[in-house]
């Protein structure tokens, strides 16, 4: 039993440290209870409660009455705002506030603010001449952002890089980057039906960027992708019938596989002509139905086939230099753009006018050798059009570049503060011949860039990006503008944009007033979410 015996002298020390311990413990939980606001700011006892206003919409000038707790207190020491404009206070009691809607404003939250503490409320919708047309048939949208389009068949043609639309994605119907719709947003299901599943294939690695038609309803389609509907060699650029089939035919084939008849005929694309692992930027129909390929291209390839199995393709390739134009057969015009070298940097964007002329545009500050400053113009034959009157050019990136050839105006946008020795502030109004339009002038933009600027047949400007506020006024990426770069409050009332516009198609609505149908990699249109599809109604 002498070994279980315990000496108090040994472990006096022991205890003293453990009691030292509980005492430190408790001081430091004592610490930790005490109030952790205290010494902050006063609690106000502000409610602005999350309940509709009455009314819950209507023009500048309505008087709108808030519910809302604990203002009565502080009559007089607060400030009211409806989308971060200041509002005016018209009366205030124990439940509710009257407020008057500024002049210039968009939707948005009411708010509060009071000794630099803010109280949120319920939205109020502004009442103009733009709306989101609530009889438009796509209310989801699409899976993935759309690119491009083209009028098609009475109908609209788009393109991208989605798998579904509308949630119509089953075991048959399969959108695999391109649907046909209409101008109420009916998908059209006969539209390629033969699709199956295939499409263009692995989405994470084939995107279509742009579309354009032939003469005779044919339709091109261009971007990063190797094969159509399980066809293979339409490396980036692929000719469709109006129905959205591949145009396709047979070729005799070298046929090595045993378990293939021998002398075997293979179905190919019609167009033997591309662009392997590089992406076409953008490809034109020209006047005369020829293709014109737009890119940071370096090799054209052509499939040999004399020379090729079955199994696998030979290619034939032929160098050139961002651009090149092809016949829908896939044979090269040697005379275009022969003994050009091409651009220093990166091609962005392009866009042909009516007399297929192309204008690219992006990082570049030489082409051909010659300077050129993010953008360049060249003649029907690739040359460069010595005749562009872009001067200095942008001393930034072009990102876009849009051209609406009914009123003879281009848009650009992009990283740039000058253009043409003129401040600018990332976008800038061109006329056809390339010069700097005096009548637009950009207001301060604050919060964000300019992404996207499009003109509209009336000469309005559709812009869209990051930027939170123009002139001074909470406008939150999206404005109409008039051509001279004002904003008429009446055109600019929707709440929060988020997201990026690629194009805009002018249409009408149900109603038969002018429309406009934006597309995009859009999440967000006046606070609602919407799926990178939305149509407006506007009415004049």
């Amino acid at each position: 039993m002498k070994n279980f015996i315990i000496n108090l002298k040994d472990i006096r020390p022991v205890l003293l440290l453990l009691i030292l311990g509980v005492l430190y413990s408790c001081e430091k939980d004592s610490e930790i209870l005490q109030d952790p606001y205290a010494g902050g700011m006063e609690p106000f006892g502000i409610n602005l409660l999350n309940e509709p206003p009455s009314p819950a919409s209507g023009p500048p000038g309505t008087e709108v009455v808030f519910q809302a707790r604990g203002l009565k207190k502080w009559e007089g020491e607060f400030n009211f705002y409806i989308n971060d404009e200041l509002s005016e206070v018209l009366s205030v009691t124990d439940s509710t506030i009257a407020v008057r809607v500024p002049q210039l404003v968009s939707s948005g939250p009411a708010s509060v603010i009071m000794d630099q503490q803010v109280f949120f409320g319920p939205r109020f919708a502004v009442e103009g001449n733009v709306r989101v047309d609530p009889n438009f048939g796509l209310s989801i949208g699409t899976d993935g952002p759309v690119y491009d389009y083209v009028e098609h068949n009475g109908a609209y043609l788009i393109v991208g890089n989605f798998t579904d639309i509308e949630q119509m994605d089953d075991w048959y119907w399969y959108f695999n980057s391109m649907a046909l719709i209409s101008e109420q947003g009916v998908v059209n299901e006969v539209f390629n039906s033969e699709m199956e599943g295939e499409g263009i294939g692995n989405l994470l690695s084939n995107r279509i960027l742009s579309t354009d038609e032939f003469s005779d309803g044919r339709l091109l389609i261009s971007g990063s992708f190797h094969s159509y509907n399980g066809l293979n060699g339409t490396n980036g650029l692929a000719v469709l019938n109006g129905d959205g089939s591949l145009e396709s035919h047979e070729v005799d084939i070298l046929n090595l596989t045993p378990d293939i008849p021998e002398n075997s005929q293979r179905e190919v694309p019609v167009l033997n002509g591309g662009f392997p692992g590089q992406t076409v930027v953008k490809a034109f129909v020209s006047p005369n139905d020829e293709i014109i390929a737009v890119g940071n291209l370096n090799s054209y390839a052509k499939i040999n086939y004399s020379q090729s199995t079955y199994r696998s393709f030979w290619y034939d390739y032929t160098r050139v230099n961002n651009i090149t134009k092809l016949d829908s057969l896939g044979n090269l015009d040697p005379s275009y753009h022969s003994s050009g070298q091409g651009a220093n940097g990166d091609i962005i964007d392009a866009v042909m006018q009516e007399d297929g002329k192309i204008i690219l545009a992006g990082e570049f500050t030489m082409f051909d050798g010659q300077a050129a400053n993010r953008i360049v113009r060249l003649n029907e034959n690739g040359q460069v059009d010595q005749s562009f009157q872009v001067g200095e050019g942008a001393n930034g990136r072009i990102n876009s570049i849009e051209y609406n050839p009914v009123v003879g105006k281009i848009a650009i946008t992009g990283n740039f503060s000058e253009f043409n020795d003129k401040q600018t502030n990332g976008i800038a109004v061109l006329n056809s011949d390339g010069s700097f339009d005096e009548n637009f002038e950009l207001r301060p933009i604050e919060g964000g860039l300019i992404t996207f600027a499009d003109i509209l047949n009336d000469e309005k400007v559709v812009v869209s990006g990051t930027f939170q506020r123009y002139n001074g006024i909470t406008r939150e990426g999206f404005l109409i503008l008039a051509p001279d770069g004002a904003v008429d409050q009446n055109f600019n009332v929707a709440g929060s944009f988020e997201g990026e516009i690629s194009d805009v198609i002018e249409t009408t609505s149900a109603l038969g007033n002018k429309a406009l149908i934006l597309l995009g990699f859009i999440s967000r249109f006046d606070d609602q979410p919407t799926g990178n599809i939305v149509k407006i109604e506007i009415q004049e």
